[in-house]
């Protein structure tokens, strides 16, 4: 998807219409949360499109992080504000984070728009090629991990070759007595 194409998608579309919800909610948030849930809400804002936006691009899933932290900042917000009317933007929130999660977000272009078929997502490999063992569960929808790779500790690097001092030419100075 090109840079151009990722912005007529619904769920480009949908992440950007949360952002004026977010800055009503952080502003209705008292001053002493203008360091804390405010500004991760300020910050959401931006971060929700660009993911998607990421996602979109390069076939990544940096969207679901994003999507959980918002999700977990407006269970926050209703839990330590309780007074806060907060239904609406959740209500915003779950839709965006359906769409963001599920299948909808395959959905490339608002209608009426033309696109080439985004690219399949690759199949996940059984749990046994990535090394896990078959009784650890894994939530729905989520990747088994990759086993890390081992770290190699790094060796420093060698300093180009320096011409002796020693072996230089020597540099004359004329200093007329007097």
């Amino acid at each position: 998807m090109t840079l151009s194409e990722y912005r007529k998608t619904q769920s480009w579309q949908g992440a950007i219409a949360i952002g004026p919800a977010l800055i009503n909610l952080a502003e209705a948030l008292p001053a002493s949360e203008e360091m804390g849930l405010s500004f991760q809400l300020r910050q959401l804002m931006v971060e929700v499109p660009a993911a998607v936006a990421n996602d979109l691009m390069r076939g990544t899933e940096a969207r679901h992080k994003a999507v959980l932290r918002l999700v977990a900042a407006i269970e926050l917000i209703d839990k330590v504000y309780p007074a806060l009317d907060t239904a609406s933007v959740r209500t915003s929130v779950d839709q965006l984070a359906d769409r963001l999660t599920g299948l909808a977000f395959q959905e490339e272009l608002t209608p009426g728009q033309a696109s080439a078929a985004p690219a399949p997502a690759p199949a996940p490999m059984p749990r046994e090629e990535v090394g896990e063992p078959a009784g650890v569960p894994v939530l729905e929808g989520s990747a088994p991990a990759e086993p890390a790779a081992p770290v190699e500790p790094a060796m420093p690097a060698e300093a180009p070759e320096q011409p002796d001092a020693s072996a230089a030419e020597p540099t004359h100075i004329n200093v007329q007595a007097e």
